[in-house]
């Protein structure tokens, strides 16, 4: 089954490099507005917490973040949201990667859509830490 509620960490249109600092978080719906955020959330001043209860009011399924601590990647991952931690590049072509299915956690930049191609599929671990491959 495909993720289709998305939530992305961002910081002036690229990923932001560290989760506890993002000053917005993008919403996308994988299936009817896979390019376009359908929300814009500006949580420059909340907690980990607080974006936790965000996340879990608008049912995300996963969310995508440049570097994020252990205890944060496991809050979420108690909430059943997925993590894919560790990604930079511009929003569009992160999004553009995952829609293809060839973003993972840790693969670092994301230059462009046709730049960045792999077999790994999008890696996604859930709250059991068990890695699945979509």
């Amino acid at each position: 089954m495909r993720l289709t509620r998305t939530a992305v960490c961002s910081l002036h249109g690229r990923i932001c490099p560290l989760f506890d600092l993002t000053p917005e978080i993008l919403f996308f719906d994988i299936v009817y507005s896979p390019r376009v955020p359908v929300e814009k959330l500006r949580v420059s001043h909340a907690t980990p917490e607080t974006i936790l209860n965000m996340l879990v009011e608008r049912e995300v399924d996963v969310i995508i973040s440049g570097d994020i601590q252990d205890k944060f990647q496991n809050m979420f991952l108690d909430s059943d949201i997925d993590v894919i931690w560790g990604v930079t590049g511009e929003v569009q072509h992160v999004i553009g990667a995952y829609l293809k299915t060839t973003l993972y956690s840790g693969m670092g930049v994301v230059e462009s859509l046709t730049k960045r191609t792999t077999s790994y599929g999008v890696l996604t671990c859930n709250k059991r830490r068990q890695w699945f491959l979509y």
